[in-house]
């Protein structure tokens, strides 16, 4: 599995946020420690209102973390 830091701001700005009167940007992801920095910064996007509202999912209750402990081992060869 591989990954790469995909700069979206620039598009995003070009393409929807300056070409549009109004924008709504919608998800449960979109604050990270109660602001939105992270997201404007990444995007591009500066917004003139802002609200950050409490989820009504229960993770206490709702979650369950599996970690299996028996899997096999997997032996690397190198040549």
């Amino acid at each position: 599995m591989q990954s790469a830091l995909v700069n979206v701001g620039p598009t995003l700005h070009t393409t929807l946020f300056s070409e549009k009167e109004s924008v709504v940007v919608t998800s449960a992801t979109l604050s990270y420690k109660n602001t939105f920095d992270l997201f404007e910064d990444r995007t591009g996007f500066r917004a003139d209102s802002k609200t950050i509202l409490g989820s009504p999912f229960n993770y206490q209750d709702s979650t369950l973390l599996l970690i299996p402990n028996d899997f096999q081992t997997q032996e690397i060869q190198t040549t």
